[in-house]
């Protein structure tokens, strides 16, 4: 994916769903209505029209079971976008 934006979600920086939805929305350039929760995240992956990877960057130590949702989300989006990819560390 060269030439492509890359977005970093580091599981053990980010504190909360929102402050999660407020990154992607910032770095995606979601709509000004996005939603800010999961079923919008899916909406807006899906609008992403130019080539994107985000990397998701799991953490052992500083899990949170509410970043589960973000993983598959991104994921499931990813598989099938021709524009969107996605990295799980």
């Amino acid at each position: 994916m060269a030439g492509y934006r890359k977005v970093v979600l580091r599981e053990k920086e980010l504190e909360s769903p929102q402050e999660t939805h407020e990154l992607l929305a910032t770095e995606l350039r979601f709509p000004d209505h996005y939603g800010a929760n999961l079923d919008a995240l899916e909406d807006c992956l899906e609008d992403v029209r130019e080539p994107t990877r985000i990397v998701i960057k799991r953490s052992k130590n500083h899990s949170k079971p509410w970043f589960d949702g973000f993983e598959e989300v991104v994921r499931d989006v990813a598989l099938q976008s021709c524009y969107l990819g996605c990295v799980v560390q």
